[in-house]
């Protein structure tokens, strides 16, 4: 509240103290004091400062926050050496989400050459995996919302197996019917409906493969 003035002057001494007084019983103010040194709010910007406040606030245990933050002073060399691998394996610890700052800090490293290792590869792959489960599932949910303006309710048919292939270097997907429902007219509409999918990012496979295939079954829950 002192720092952005909330129901009071702003007045960043008091803000520091008492994040200060906040950070002897738990170390994860000192994020919000290394917050204050990288952007440089009420004193001069300090990145060295930075990341050992970052430090202190538990990086290298139990907070994201800290976390990324440190690994993106680590990754372009502010306040300290750069370190690109200490930076890749902060943004893997915290790897969560699609697109949140940890996965976009890992990508940014492998276009740069990063090599990741084995126990590594396996984190990001499963990450993926459920990524892929997510965003797919949203996509058929979305294609039946606008199937069923077209098709009426009908028990008889059957769930559609679906395989979705994907090269590297495309987000778009090669989509084959393996098993249909039964009703012509309604296959095609599903088909034309999961072409429209995008695979979000790549899996990190071995230099020998191109393609990947995910099998999915487009259920009938809303019929």
């Amino acid at each position: 509240m002192y720092e952005e003035g909330l129901g009071m002057p702003v007045d960043l001494a008091k803000a520091r103290a008492a994040y200060l007084s906040i950070a002897e019983v738990d170390k994860a103010a000192y994020m919000q004091l290394g917050r204050m040194a990288e952007k440089g709010i009420g004193e001069p910007v300090d990145f060295a400062k930075a990341r050992r406040l970052y430090e202190q606030s538990g990086a290298y245990e139990d907070n994201k926050l800290a976390a990324v933050r440190l690994a993106g002073l680590m990754e372009v060399g502010k306040g300290g050496p750069r370190d690109s691998k200490g930076a890749l394996a902060l943004y893997l610890k915290w790897l969560e989400r699609y697109q949140d700052d940890a996965w976009k800090g890992v990508q940014r490293l492998r276009n740069e050459g990063a090599v990741l290792d084995a126990e590594q590869i396996a984190l990001y792959n499963k990450l993926w995996s459920k990524l892929v489960k997510s965003t797919l599932t949203r996509h058929m949910h979305r294609a039946k919302r606008t199937l069923s303006k077209e098709f009426s309710p009908n028990e008889s048919l059957k769930p559609i197996k679906l395989q979705f292939e994907l090269s590297t270097g495309s987000s778009v997907p090669n989509v084959k019917m393996l098993e249909g429902s039964g009703d012509s007219a309604f296959d095609a509409a599903v088909l034309q409906e999961m072409v429209l999918y995008r695979f979000p990012d790549e899996p990190i496979l071995p230099s020998s493969q191109r393609t990947w295939r995910v099998l999915s079954i487009f259920g009938l829950d809303i019929w």
